[in-house]
């Protein structure tokens, strides 16, 4: 949650009538070049979408009046140029409250002169790190831990970039080697300590434990029923993406003996028990990181965690809550009183007016054993 969400007056607030605008703000070489001041860029419409994952993780659509239709889409002077700017994005409630909710660079404008707006759409700066592939195969350097490999790659593209929330990894790179893809880098550095790397709300880098595989304590309860700001509440169950036995196989170009491991599910009281109803769903997951039987056996057992997570999903909506960060716990109460504590796995916040759609994953119960 970004700080003051958890503050009894905002959470009161958001029960009430309130008034909400999202501050839109240029800027350019870390200077804001834009004058629209507090009230920020006019907009007609437009959302930030943002889904946990590695690599990019939000993006904001707008739809802005045609005054800001540009003369010369070539002419970096252009305020909403993609050759150069940058959106920062703020939610502003009752003019008190303030909550950063996107930073990223403008990477697509459309104007149609039969049209009544300007369509702009940016990614985070996850963004950044993609675009800026290795110039030539690249060594990771096994004297770093995880993290400070993981750092050192996005600090080549962005100098200035900063770290937060950033969880206690303390395992050494395995020696890698990556051909151009440097956001494949930052993966492995991930996938290695079973995690994501993202940019946050503020334009931050994190690396987070998967975090429906974390038992964790909600910082947040949401009522669909009297009294609550959940609009509406929906639960949907998907066999698609659920596996009780993954294969996790590690093999590198340097000529590394190959590791194998397999990992399944053989708690008889789980409901995707292996030789159980739920029947047999294998997959194989190719890790380079994984130089070591352990660490292969020890990613497999994640990789099953992280799959029985997703037999279960849940969607609501609610009054735009800006505070809310993905990888949040929350509780979720439905109109029968039912609960249950689910992770913020994705949401759409409005600009301008709407509802807020949220997208949950539930937190893994149970022991995964090693079957291999």
């Amino acid at each position: 949650m970004i700080s003051p969400g958890g503050e009894g007056g905002y959470r009161g607030l958001l029960a009430t009538a309130f008034h909400y605008y999202v501050r839109l703000e240029v800027w350019q070489g870390g200077t804001r070049v834009d004058t629209f001041g507090l009230a920020g860029l006019p907009k007609l419409d437009g959302s930030i979408s943002a889904t946990l994952q590695n690599r990019v993780a939000r993006q904001l659509t707008l739809s802005l009046p045609t005054q800001f239709a540009p003369d010369d889409i070539k002419d970096p002077t252009y305020l909403l140029s993609p050759l150069n700017k940058e959106i920062r994005a703020f939610a502003v409630y009752n003019d008190t409250y303030v909550f950063p909710v996107f930073r990223g660079r403008i990477r697509t404008v459309s104007y149609d002169s039969d049209s009544s707006s300007v369509g702009i759409t940016c990614a985070d700066l996850g963004q950044d790190i993609l675009d800026d592939e290795f110039s030539a195969p690249r060594n990771s350097k096994p004297n770093f831990t995880i993290v400070d490999q993981y750092v050192s790659l996005i600090t080549e593209t962005l100098a200035d970039a900063t770290f937060s929330n950033i969880g206690s990894f303390f395992g050494l790179m395995p020696k890698l080697t990556w051909n151009t893809d440097r956001g494949q880098a930052c993966d492995d550095c991930a996938t290695s300590v079973n995690a994501y790397w993202y940019a946050l709300a503020d334009g931050s880098f994190t690396l987070q434990t998967v975090p429906w595989t974390v038992i964790s304590d909600p910082v947040l309860t949401l009522t669909n029923g009297d009294g609550g700001i959940l609009v509406n509440y929906r639960l949907d169950a998907d066999r698609g993406d659920v596996f009780n036995r993954v294969v996790v196989t590690g093999e590198r170009s340097d000529g590394t003996t190959p590791v194998h491991a397999v990992a399944t599910d053989l708690d008889a009281a789980s409901p995707t028990y292996f030789n159980g109803d739920f029947g047999h769903r294998t997959k194989t997951v190719q890790i380079q990181s994984a130089t070591t039987t352990g660490q292969a056996t020890g990613l497999a057992t994640q990789q099953v965690l992280i799959s029985r997570s997703f037999k279960e999903a849940r969607t609501a909506s609610c009054p735009p809550d800006a505070s809310m960060e993905l990888g949040d716990a929350h509780e979720l109460i439905d109109n029968k009183g039912r609960n249950s504590v689910q992770v913020l796995a994705g949401f759409t916040l409005p600009i301008v007016k709407g509802s807020m759609s949220l997208t949950y994953r539930a937190q893994v119960n149970g022991v995964v054993l090693d079957g291999s």
